[in-house]
């Protein structure tokens, strides 16, 4: 399909959980509700993508104040929303993150083996599903462009 359907991205939606970071897949299953969290997260990742603005807070349809060259936020939801280039590829993408929001370090030692899927759905859901990159144990933004964390 990839090769027959030009887009940006690519989302395969699979019925089995695993770890969220180990394959490009989307868990989506109609007895999860955070199967319906990560379709409003692909929602607003397209929003955002799309929207060259920056005028309304796609969260909760507030404005967006500019706060620097390359960052909005809503003073309402608290939604930031920036701007950037990746340092290694020289690829321009854009996170989310929500201000002022305390980081909330998962440790994955204490979950035993049996126990992964509840570390993976914490980290998941760490920033409550309005990040649109990945994050890592530590709540830092995964670069989608070369999958590192840039301090």
């Amino acid at each position: 399909m990839r090769n027959t359907l030009k887009a940006d991205e690519y989302i395969v939606s699979t019925p089995y959980e695993h770890d969220i970071y180990a394959a490009d897949e989307c868990y989506l299953d109609i007895g999860n509700v955070e199967s319906f969290r990560r379709i409003q997260q692909i929602i607003l990742r397209g929003m955002i993508k799309t929207d060259n603005e920056r005028i309304d807070c796609p969260f909760c349809a507030n404005n967006l104040n500019k706060i620097d060259q390359n960052s909005y936020e809503c003073e309402n939801c608290r939604t930031l929303i920036t701007d950037t280039i990746c340092p290694e590829t020289k690829e321009k993408y854009t996170y989310t993150s929500i201000a002022h929001l305390e980081k909330n370090i998962i440790d994955k030692s204490n979950y035993i083996t049996d126990d992964y899927w509840i570390y993976y759905r914490k980290r998941e859901a760490a920033m409550y599903f309005r990040n649109i990159t990945q994050l890592d144990e530590n709540m830092d933004i995964i670069c989608p462009c070369c999958n590192k964390v840039h301090k």
